[in-house]
């Protein structure tokens, strides 16, 4: 499962279960976020603190290549502007405030469910 906020990916990396923290990503791309959302700061210092943590962060890129069907948890960012414009299909599964969970499938892998 991705986290695209950075403050809820950290506070998971800290308070989650170790299952949950096991399986928890945040994704990185400077250009795109400074494209959609106009500062590179997250991407940038979760990069640099990745060497002396066990945090699972990742290159956008390597990511996708890898993970063609996801999970996204997310209220904001560049994240799923991204996705949209790499034409990624995306599918609300649930909504709480204005936090939402989404499934990605990313394009040419087909519309099966996500792990």
């Amino acid at each position: 499962m991705v986290i695209s906020d950075s403050h809820t990916f950290l506070t998971l990396t800290h308070y989650a279960d170790q299952g949950l923290k096991q399986r928890i990503f945040y994704l990185t791309d400077p250009a795109a976020a400074v494209r959609y959302s106009g500062f590179d700061t997250d991407e940038l210092v979760l990069t640099a603190q990745r060497r002396w943590t066990n945090w699972k962060v990742e290159s956008y890129q390597t990511f996708i290549e890898h993970n063609p069907r996801f999970l996204v948890y997310t209220n904001e960012g560049w994240l799923i502007p991204k996705l949209l414009a790499d034409h990624a299909t995306i599918q609300v599964l649930g909504v709480f405030e204005d936090e939402y969970l989404y499934r990605v499938t990313s394009p040419g892998t087909g519309n099966q469910a996500a792990p």
